[in-house]
């Protein structure tokens, strides 16, 4: 934590002496390594990281794509990393230093990080029948991830909160590209399946978003008895 912290003071300091204008995101100490690894290393700022840094999430993607932006919109990022991570390093303090914690009021940790650990790679023998499967999984995770993406109700009465939709929309995308290679990874398409039923499950009893309800389940049932036969 530590030595994050003194990283990205480096980096403000860089920035700051930095003239007006553009600055490379490469060329700033900490700032593109902190943030993804922040980002629990998606491409795509999640909206948990922008809850977390009080930003936009437009503004970290500029970032998280690299390349050159603008000076003031890096010093700003890089000083909201720099507030979270002291705030991350009084919390572990305040909980390691206190001896009654009835007297000591400690704000909530970090959420737990979401991982989908690799379980077995296959490699496909290609048949006409293996395609048009691998062809109907891969339009259905789409049409899943559109609904997910489009929907118009307000973020309280969804199927799923912000942060299961933007994990189910990672695994998704990231099945997409691994069922368009040669090798299938079949932990990552089990978790994406279950994943998609419990989605379904949890829109089917807000008796909400019947649509996507209705994708969820049958692109899960698709995966499911798709998997045995690879």
């Amino acid at each position: 934590m530590t030595d994050q912290i003194d990283l990205i003071e480096r980096g403000l300091k860089v920035l700051r002496s930095s003239p007006a204008g553009q600055v490379l995101v490469e060329d700033v100490p900490g700032l593109l390594e902190i943030l993804y690894e922040l980002n629990d290393y998606q491409r795509g700022a999640t909206p948990e990281l922008a809850r977390i840094l009080g930003t936009n999430p437009s503004l970290l993607n500029k970032i998280l794509r690299g390349g050159h932006i603008d000076t003031s919109i890096a010093v700003a990022v890089a000083d909201r990393i720099l507030t979270h991570l002291k705030s991350q390093r009084e919390y572990t303090a305040t909980v390691e230093g206190s001896d009654d914690d009835t007297d000591v009021i400690i704000p909530s940790p970090p959420p737990k990080e979401f991982t989908v650990r690799a379980v077995e790679w296959k490699v496909l023998v290609q048949t006409d029948e293996l395609e048009d499967n691998i062809n109907d999984v891969v339009r259905l995770i789409g049409e899943v991830i559109e609904h997910a993406n489009t929907s118009n109700l307000p973020p309280d009465e969804r199927a799923l909160t912000e942060i299961e939709r933007a994990q189910l929309i990672a695994v998704l995308e990231t099945a997409l590209a691994i069922l368009k290679t040669p090798m299938i990874e079949i932990g990552l398409l089990k978790k994406a399946a279950t994943m998609l039923k419990r989605a379904a499950a949890k829109a089917v009893e807000k008796q909400v978003e019947n649509a996507f309800a209705f994708t969820a389940g049958f692109a899960a049932g698709k995966i499911s008895n798709f998997l045995p036969h690879l």
